[in-house]
This record gives structure tokens, C-alpha cells and sequence, in this order.
């Protein structure tokens, strides 16, 4: 019996594990705003009330935190009866006029950003841009909500300066604009009226929503109110820039004036003509305003913040799933540090705990983390999340940020995916996105939905290159120079520079990045300042490091090179190789022809300009014989060359043998001078009369028994290291042959 009842309950938990594993998250459900308001019109051109206000607030489609009953008019502890933003001065930017367009969202998007800024900060945001560029479904006049602003802000499209997109109810905008700020941190209120309250005295302006109908607003003698008791589905966004708990209900409309004292005031949209200059007072009795849709814009940063912002998640925060562990995988295309990450709450006191897993086996997270994060969210949001110990990431590095969250909603974690009539255009592909009820066992989230992504960035740095050495360290400032970098971080595409303080930078051409540890490149040196320059290598991400004092510039010998000395070079049996020094005229007797040439240069020479093609050797009657060249090389100390033919230059034969100015020194300065020799191929003509005859006998003759030197060895005209009676032989083979 105890076998059996332990083999029940070993069954009973495989069965668990097995259905917990294969469990599928489930959505968050549908927004019935968003239901009423595709009924109430179509999602495609211009919003507006019966009296022809232009509203344009759409709710999103899936429920978020709950609306709340009834907001009574509570204060906060230390708050005052009334509070104004305005009273500072510069914190509230002008009232804007959003025209015959739906754009209001847009506008009280950047009215809470830019009041959050101000005074110190009053630069004007485009709403033109943000409408023309959310990426969802709705045409750019057909309406929108803060989520939508948060995504565009959040992939760092926006916001952009209005200067550069000035509003224009029906015009596009430019392409090519890049944001001004950084929206790092987003907010999403609960409604609550403390709540409000506090986020006006800290940011200035809060983001809301409403149901807007002209027939309740009232243009009395406090000035124009609204109050809407049964509203249902908001329609306008605006923002709240202060409040009067001891405004008198009497100030609103005879017949439908609230049960209670107590107003908003309200920056609205529609020009400074309308209402008190652009503003109206709301009741906090009012059915929507002050209860729905509530965000600040915060924490917008310098663009330098961080360099590259890693997401799948276009569209944002779409809706929300209800497993409690969510993970996106990256891959590193170059050397970067992971500093923090973007996420979603999805309630206010929401608590995460973000890891960070580099090359995880198996994906998403196997493997040890090597960071970890924990915290919690005052309010629902999107947040960003700065790790305490950054990560290090290489070219080709795969690496996870999973977030594990826990909160009130039951749906804690944001996804982005496609839902038709507002956010068609995300997409998703397997192994981007995965998702887990324990944080062990882990299902692709396309499995759910094939366009569904986390909402999930990792925001990274991009690590500078590192420059440790150029080969050569040196060059003359007469000529071009190639040149080896080595460090580390080298990217495709990267430019390098020798710089040098109140000098015009030396730009590398033909540069070849060979890897991420090797560049490529040449110098024109031509001219430059004489001493140490640094060496910058620049990647494409605009990252730069140097070598400070890397490469020495050295004034370099303008006078051109000349040819000092032509000598032949032939090997005699016994002897070995003899040279001998030649000139105009010089007639080579001996039977092996000529095969080397020896040249001594006045300085040494470069000995990559010195090649096969710079050496021509052209004969009377055999005509271009450079075909016997075998090889060039340059001996010694670079001053020295000798020229090798596969073979003797036909005899007999003149020949004229050139060097062309390609060759070069070792400062760039062309071979100058004399630069051809004419000499003389042919057997027996031991004394250069350019015929064999009787005399090359007699001079044969007369060198019997001398030693074979450099100076005597065309008397041993057939090479045998001796001077005798088989040299005069050698000429006899010969008798009568001539130059031509």
C-alpha cells in the first residue's frame, strides 16, 4: 500500500510538472473604452464633439488598472487648499492649438514633458512628429493614448524639437530627425486624487483623459467649467496643472452642477482663445477626468545617456500576460557594456528582480547570471533600471535580460504583439522572446502569438577601441607610407587619423580593417610637421581611441637617389663569383654571357617600389629581353641591388639596360640621374673592340697564368678560374663575330 501511494503521488507530480510547463500564458482582457470607441467612430480621420471641438483621445485596447468609483477631494498631508503651476514662473509652456486633427494626446504628452523640463529646460517638442510617426494603425489625425507616446518615446523615435517639425494639422514631417531627449522613465498613475495631486507639485503637468462633450462646459463668471457626471468613454487628453479644493459646485452649469465643491484646473488644447486663455476648470465630480489614463512624462536625458537601446517592442506595451517570468535574448554585433534595462510595471508598488545571463546554455537562461537587480515601482510605468554592476559584452556575445515580477494586476509582464486595427505592423520571430510560470522551465512567446515580443530594451555603451601599436612607428615627411594598426574594438568601416595639436589632421586612405585587432592604411606624410603624433582609430559608432604620441614624424631627404656604380657579376670554376665594376661601353667576352647585374645606389632605397617592372633591358638586334629578368633584390642596407636574369642576354648583341623612376628612397624621393647603361654581348672580344680578332688573341695571350680578379676575369673567357690556352680556344670559336 505504501509502494502504491507513493507511486500516485510520484505520478501526481509529474503530471503537474508536465502541465505547468506546457501552461500558456494568457492576455490581459480587452478594454471595453476601446470597444465603445470603435463603435462610437472610425479610427481614420478627424475626432470631434457634436459642437466641433477636435478631440482625438483613443483608450487602448486592453484594461489596465482599474478606473475607480468616485475620487472624493482628499488632500495630502502639507498640500495646499489650491495649487497653480503657473504661479511659477516659466513652468508651463503656452497653451498649443491642435487644430482640425485628433492629436490631442500628442499634445498632452509633451505638455506634462515640457513642463516637467521647465523653467530650466524650455525647449519645445513636436507633436507633429509624434503623430506622424507612432508607428500604430491610426492615421496621423486619428487619434491616440499615452501608451502610444510612451513607445514612441521609448525607442527613442521623439521626442524632436518642434523647430525642426514645426505642427501642421495635414503635413508630414522630415525624415531623418533624431530625438532631443531620452524618455527614460514614464509614469502610469492610479486615480487617485492625493495621487494627482502630488505628481502636479513634483512634475508640474499630469497627462489625462475625458469625455469631452460641449454641451457641459459652461462659460460662467469663475470662468469656463466642466462637468460630465455619467461619462463613460474618454475622448480627450489634456493635462492638469493645478487644483481648488473650495472651488463653489454654483460655478458650473445651472441643472448639472456636481454634488460637491472642488475643481482641476486644466491646460488644454485648442488655442489660447478658448475657455480663460486655453484653460478650464474640472470637477472632481466629473465621471472620467482625474480617473482614467493617467501619466507623467519624467526623467527626460541627454542623449548621451547611452549608445545603443536593444528592443523587439516597437509598438510598446500592448497588452500583458500573466506568467512572471519574461526574458528577451540579444546578440552583440560589436563590443559593448549592457548598463541597464527598460521595462514595464503594470501596477503601482509592482516589485522585479532583472538578471542578466552572457552566453546562456540553454537559452533563455542557463546557465549562472552575471548580474542582478531587485527593486520595486512606486507607480505602473515604464521604467528604466540601471544595473549595479554593468556587463561586458563582445562582438557575437548572446545575452538574456530576464525580469521577474510580481504585482496586483495578475498580468504582470508587457508584451508587444499584433492586434488588427492598432498594432499590425509588430513582428516577432522564435528565440527573440520566452516566457515561464517558475523561472526554470521556458516557452518560446511565439508560441502564443507568432508577433509577440517582451517588452523588454537593454541599454548598452559602445566600448572605445583601443590603439597599442603602428608598424612602422616612424616616416619620413616626404612621402606616403603604409602602415600596420593593431589594438582591440576595430570595426568595419572605421577611419583612422594622425593628429597632432594646431596641425591639420593626416587622414589613413585605402584603409583595410582586417579584423577587430588589425587595421590597414596609408599616410601621405608629404609635407607634415616633423615630431610625435597621436593615432586615432574612430568606429562607425562614433567611439574613438588613440595611441597619444604613437607614431614620430622625420624630416626626410628631399635630393633624389642616384646610381653610384654598375658592375656585372659572374661565377669562374675555382674562383666563385667575381664583380666587375662597368660603364658606357663595356662589352661582356666571357662564354657564360651576362647573367647579374650588381648596382650601388648613393642611399638606400625603398624596397617595395624596387620590382621586376622597374628594371627594362632592350638589345639592337634581339629587341626586349626584360622577359630573362629572374628576380630583384636589395642587399645590405638597402643601397645595394642585384639583378638576376633566368639566362644570358643573346649574343651578339648592344643592349641598353634601364631603371625606371618608380624607384624610390627611402623619404619618397624618384631615382634620379643616369639611370641606363649601354654595354656589349659577345664571346672572344677579350678587349672590347666590339669584333673578335687576332688582337682579343694576343690579349689573351699576355694574361697567361694571371690570377682571375675581378680585374682580369674577361680574359678567362671560358670560366675555368684559369687563364690559358683553352681561353684563346674560347676566342678562336668566335673568330670574325662582331657588334652590330
Amino acid at each position: 500500500m505504501r509502494r502504491m501511494l507513493t507511486i500516485s503521488v510520484l505520478v501526481a507530480l509529474l503530471i503537474a510538472g508536465i502541465g505547468e510547463a506546457l501552461a500558456q500564458p494568457r492576455s490581459a482582457p480587452l478594454n471595453p473604452g476601446f470597444r465603445t470607441a470603435l463603435q462610437r467612430a472610425q479610427v481614420t480621420g478627424n475626432r470631434a464633439d457634436a459642437q466641433g471641438h477636435t478631440l482625438g483621445f483613443i483608450p487602448p485596447p486592453f484594461k489596465r488598472s482599474p478606473a475607480g468609483a468616485s475620487i472624493s477631494a482628499r488632500g495630502i498631508v502639507g498640500a495646499p487648499a489650491s495649487y497653480d503651476s503657473r504661479t511659477t514662473p516659466g513652468k508651463v509652456p503656452p497653451v498649443r492649438n491642435q487644430g482640425d486633427c485628433g492629436s490631442c494626446w500628442a499634445f498632452a504628452t509633451y505638455g506634462s514633458l515640457e513642463t516637467y523640463l521647465r523653467p530650466g529646460d524650455t525647449s519645445d517638442f513636436s507633436e507633429n512628429h509624434l503623430r506622424n510617426n507612432h508607428l500604430f494603425d491610426y492615421a496621423p489625425c486619428a487619434g491616440g493614448n499615452e501608451w502610444m507616446s510612451a513607445a514612441y518615446l521609448g525607442r527613442w523615435a521623439g521626442p524632436v524639437l518642434e523647430s525642426e517639425d514645426p505642427y501642421n494639422p495635414t503635413g508630414p514631417s522630415p525624415a531623418g530627425l533624431g530625438a532631443a531627449r531620452r524618455v527614460q522613465e514614464v509614469l502610469f498613475l492610479p486615480a487617485d486624487a492625493a495621487t494627482i495631486k502630488n505628481a502636479v507639485m513634483a512634475y508640474g503637468a499630469v497627462y489625462v483623459a475625458y469625455e469631452s462633450d460641449g454641451a457641459y462646459y459652461y462659460a460662467g463668471p469663475a470662468g469656463m467649467t466642466y462637468y460630465y457626471r455619467t461619462a463613460r468613454t474618454p475622448n480627450h487628453a489634456v493635462c492638469i496643472i493645478g487644483w481648488d479644493d473650495n472651488f463653489a459646485s454654483t460655478n458650473f452649469k445651472l441643472g448639472i452642477r456636481p454634488s460637491g465643491n472642488g475643481a482641476w484646473l486644466v491646460r488644454n488644447s485648442w488655442g489660447a482663445t478658448w475657455g480663460d486663455d486655453g484653460y478650464f476648470w474640472g470637477s472632481y465630480y466629473d465621471g472620467l477626468l482625474g480617473k482614467t489614463d493617467i501619466a507623467a512624462f519624467v526623467s527626460a536625458e541627454a542623449i548621451t545617456n547611452y549608445d545603443n537601446n536593444h528592443g523587439y517592442d516597437d509598438l510598446g506595451d500592448i497588452t500583458a500576460l500573466n506568467s512572471p517570468y519574461a526574458a528577451n535574448v540579444f546578440t552583440s554585433t560589436k563590443n559593448e557594456t549592457l548598463r541597464a534595462v527598460g521595462i514595464y510595471t503594470e501596477s503601482a508598488g509592482a516589485s522585479y528582480t532583472v538578471r542578466v545571463y552572457r552566453n546562456p546554455s540553454p537559452l533563455p537562461a542557463g546557465g549562472t547570471s552575471v548580474a542582478t537587480v531587485s527593486g520595486s515601482a512606486t507607480y505602473a510605468g515604464y521604467h528604466t533600471v540601471a544595473l549595479d554592476t554593468p556587463v561586458s559584452l563582445a562582438a557575437g556575445d548572446v545575452f538574456t535580460v530576464s525580469v521577474q515580477s510580481t504585482d496586483t494586476s495578475g498580468y504582470p509582464s508587457a508584451v508587444e504583439f499584433a492586434y488588427a486595427g492598432y498594432s499590425s505592423k509588430a513582428t516577432a520571430s522564435p528565440g527573440q522572446s520566452y516566457y515561464s510560470f517558475d523561472g526554470t522551465s521556458w516557452g518560446d512567446l511565439t508560441a502564443w502569438d507568432n508577433t509577440a515580443n517582451f517588452c523588454i530594451k537593454a541599454f548598452t555603451d559602445n566600448v572605445p577601441p583601443t590603439v597599442t601599436a603602428i608598424d612602422p612607428a616612424s616616416g619620413y615627411n616626404t612621402a606616403p607610407l603604409d602602415v600596420v594598426i593593431t589594438g582591440t574594438g576595430f570595426q568595419s568601416g572605421a577611419s583612422v587619423v594622425l593628429r597632432k595639436l594646431d596641425e591639420d589632421d593626416i587622414t589613413g586612405t585605402s584603409v583595410d580593417v582586417n579584423s577587430a585587432t588589425e587595421i590597414e592604411c596609408t599616410f601621405n606624410l608629404t609635407g607634415a610637421a616633423v615630431g610625435l603624433w597621436d593615432v586615432v582609430v574612430t568606429n562607425p559608432d562614433g567611439e574613438s581611441g588613440a595611441l597619444e604620441d604613437g607614431f614620430e614624424v622625420v624630416a626626410g631627404d628631399t635630393s633624389p637617389p642616384d646610381i653610384a656604380q654598375w658592375s656585372v657579376a659572374l661565377t669562374h670554376s675555382g674562383v666563385g663569383e667575381l664583380i666587375t665594376p662597368i660603364a658606357d661601353g663595356f662589352v661582356e667576352p666571357r662564354t657564360l654571357g651576362v647573367r647579374c647585374f650588381i648596382v650601388a645606389f648613393d642611399e638606400p632605397l625603398d624596397a617595395a617600389t624596387f620590382t621586376n617592372s622597374c628594371v627594362t633591358i632592350t638589345g639592337v638586334t634581339n629587341g626586349n629581353q626584360s622577359g630573362l629578368l629572374s628576380s630583384v633584390a636589395l642587399q645590405g642596407d638597402g643601397s645595394i641591388a642585384r639583378i638576376t636574369l633566368s639566362g644570358a642576354l643573346p649574343q651578339p648583341d648592344r643592349y641598353t639596360v634601364s631603371i625606371s623612376d618608380a624607384v624610390k628612397d627611402l623619404y619618397g624621393n624618384a631615382l634620379g640621374g643616369d639611370r641606363d647603361i649601354a654595354i656589349g654581348a659577345l664571346q672572344g672580344d677579350a678587349n672590347a673592340n666590339a669584333t673578335v680578332d687576332i688582337g682579343d688573341m694576343l690579349a689573351v695571350r699576355a694574361n697567361f697564368s694571371v690570377a682571375v680578379t675581378g680585374a682580369s676575369c674577361r680574359y678567362d673567357v671560358n670560366c675555368n678560374g684559369i687563364i690559358d690556352v683553352g681561353d684563346q680556344l674560347a676566342v678562336r670559336a668566335t673568330y670574325g663575330a662582331r657588334l652590330p
